[in-house]
């Protein structure tokens, strides 16, 4: 048994997942957009409530100093895209930092009714599959949460599904964008896997073996 208090999640993806396993005690997550590391995380239970390891992913300098201190698992500041090193403008606010080409810019009032800040940052970028093989991730990966506030899919072409890496499901948020959520699917049923869910403002997704697993 777990401690239910330790779900952070919003739309219960890691009850999906320790479903997915049968609440195995030994597994291995990244989350990319992982914010503060607490607050709507979809791995603090997995991590916290189940002994597994992973990687937190999260460019916003804002949520670097949390991240690192309520996390346990390996924490990264890198910039995740479809290739390495190349250099983008980064948008940062209050809510919802981004990639700059492919985040809204959303202003919100914070409890003094001021509207927060908007700022854009250069950042280096850095593929999945590399920040995979950096920290010596295992070739098999139960799972795989993108949230990055519109660049998903660019997230998705940064690993090579025919390599080293096997990932077994990925919840991916595409915020009801018809465009992006069609892109995905497409891409993800290309490279072996079937849409399990359709969930609020996210698709989950399971290799087919898994996916018959559960029918």
């Amino acid at each position: 048994m777990f401690n239910i208090s330790l779900k952070k999640s919003q739309l219960n993806q890691d009850l999906w997942i320790m479903k997915l396993y049968g609440e195995q005690r030994k597994g291995f997550f990244v989350e990319v957009g992982s914010t503060d590391g607490t607050n709507l995380s979809n791995t603090y239970l997995l991590e916290k409530g189940l002994g597994w390891k992973g990687i937190c992913i999260d460019a916003d300098p804002n949520q670097w100093e949390s991240l690192q201190k309520e996390r346990d698992c390996i924490v990264s500041n890198d910039c995740v895209w479809s290739k390495s090193g190349e250099e983008v403008p980064y948008l940062v606010q209050s809510c919802y930092s981004g990639i700059e080409s492919h985040t809204e810019k959303k202003n919100y009032p914070n409890e003094d009714g001021v509207v927060d800040y908007t700022e854009t940052i250069k950042l280096k970028t850095k593929t999945l599959n590399d920040i995979l093989k950096e920290n010596n991730a295992p070739e098999f990966i139960e799972y795989i949460s993108i949230d990055t506030e519109g660049s998903e899919l660019e997230v998705l072409k940064g690993i090579n599904f025919e390599g080293k890496y096997t990932i077994g499901a990925f919840t991916i948020e595409h915020n009801h964008d018809e465009n992006r959520k069609e892109e995905i699917k497409k891409y993800l049923e290309d490279n072996g896997y079937e849409r399990f869910a359709e969930v609020g403002w996210e698709d989950w997704y399971s290799l087919r073996t898994l996916y018959k697993h559960l029918l």
